[in-house]
């Protein structure tokens, strides 16, 4: 029998031929794109996955055949991210950030007691109103006669599935709360973007976005499943992310192209004391 270090030796051997195999995939999948790109074909196509799946399984030896679809699959799945990162570079038409107007927060609502004490502590420049609830502080958003609402963030979710509100500050104290207005606006320093999705019940579709930001080396901060609090099976992602990141930019394009909703709620910054907002 080999050694421990004849085999580590011949599984290096084995990755350096995969790897030259990979980047020749790669470069072909590359072509594969350019020709989508002239003629508008979509860069997923489910019936040719399923039989490239089926054609894997269908090769390996018994035993191994769930193996074999799992590494195909991410063949497939970085085969997929290359090209929407080509044909993202070609389209003229998706300017989502450079579009974003600038977010303010003149004048913000608050529900009275913490959220207030925070909301000032916060935006020592805002004019704060206080209101009753958060509900009543959305109220005020919705009205135009503030720029936006500190909620608690286990209240902000929710109100993000049922009404159309954006997420224009984060502030880190114990709980935490969203500063939610009424649209999609690029803070100052913004440094983490929030989408909500809608996912299927399958696995693949849950995957698709843990794997998404981990093939991006993006830390995913919070993926969340607002359910309870929707018709449809829609969840929560927050991502840290720079607008000018293009990873992230490239990751939402995606998403648009292979879920059946997104939306991105907001970039914005997360504000504590240690960044100087005078926070506790």
């Amino acid at each position: 029998m080999s050694g421990l270090k004849d085999l580590r030796e011949e599984l290096r051997a084995i990755d350096s031929q995969i790897l030259q195999l990979f980047a020749r995939r790669m470069a072909v999948a590359a072509q594969v794109a350019e020709y989508k790109i002239l003629t508008g074909s979509p860069v997923r196509v489910p019936k040719q996955e399923a039989a490239v799946l089926a054609r894997a399984r269908s090769s390996m030896p018994p035993g191994l055949e769930d193996y074999g679809a799992a590494l195909v699959r991410t063949l497939l799945r970085l085969s997929r991210e290359r090209q929407y990162e080509l044909v993202l570079e070609q389209d003229a038409n998706w300017q989502l950030v450079r579009a974003l107007p600038r977010s303010s927060s003149d004048t913000l609502a608050a529900v009275q007691g913490e959220a207030e004490k925070a909301c000032m502590q916060a935006f020592p420049q805002s004019r704060i109103l206080p209101a009753e609830d958060a509900a009543s502080a959305c109220a005020l958003v919705q009205a135009g006669e503030v720029d936006g609402a500190l909620i608690p963030r286990s209240q902000a979710l929710p109100l993000l599935a049922e009404q159309e509100l954006f997420i224009q500050a984060s502030v880190a104290t114990d709980g935490g709360f969203f500063v939610l207005g009424r649209e999609l606006a690029l803070a100052a320093e913004a440094d983490q973007a929030s989408f909500l999705v809608e996912l299927g019940p399958e696995p693949e579709a849950f995957a698709l976005v843990v794997d998404l930001f981990a093939d991006l080396n993006m830390p995913l901060l919070n993926l969340q499943n607002l359910s309870p609090f929707a018709h449809q099976t829609l969840y929560f992602l927050e991502v840290a992310a720079e607008p000018e990141n293009r990873r992230a930019q490239r990751a939402l394009y995606q998403l648009q192209h292979e879920t059946s909703f997104v939306r991105l709620v907001g970039w914005y910054p997360t504000l504590s004391q240690k960044e100087g907002s005078g926070l506790d």
